[in-house]
């Protein structure tokens, strides 16, 4: 869905999982991460937040994609508000009830230096997950094309 907003918006996505595919070559770092509590989650969002900034300050759009919680969406929304931007808040969420019915769909996001997500480690996550309304909350388990309409509704509707 981030890369159907892009299209949309005409801008590029900026991923927290590639930002940080750029860091795993480094020992020293990575360890650093592990050590802090939460380290990949915060360095991750503090680095989309400061690419955001710059992308806003030449007033361009920049669509953000990665497993945010509550706080990274304050963060993104300070970042935005800073820079009289608009903010949307678009959740593609794999809800509890609709978990048990999905097949591991095999997707490969190929991210150099990254590893690919298992079907178990989606389950752990959703079993921990606390589910945030956003301006549009699209159920990854509907059909690609009904979420992709939706999406394109509201960002044509802006």
């Amino acid at each position: 869905m981030a890369t159907v907003a892009a299209d949309v918006l005409g801008t590029a996505v900026v991923a927290h999982d590639w930002a940080m595919s750029g860091l795993r070559s480094y020992p020293a770092i990575q360890a650093a991460l592990e050590d802090m509590e939460w380290g990949h989650r915060l360095v991750g969002w503090s680095i989309l937040a400061a690419l955001a900034r710059a992308q806003l300050v030449e007033n361009r759009s920049v669509v953000l994609d990665g497993v945010a919680r509550a706080a990274q969406g304050e963060q993104c929304g300070a970042v935005a508000r800073e820079a009289g931007a608009a903010f949307l808040v678009i959740t593609t969420p794999v809800l509890r009830s609709s978990a048990p019915s999905l097949p591991d769909r095999g997707r490969q996001r190929l991210i150099p230096d990254w590893y690919e997500l298992r079907w178990e480690e989606v389950e752990h996550a959703i079993a921990g997950w606390e589910h945030a309304e956003g301006d549009l909350n699209l159920d990854a388990a509907q059909p690609w094309s009904d979420n992709e309409v939706a999406l394109r509704r509201l960002l044509a509707d802006r």
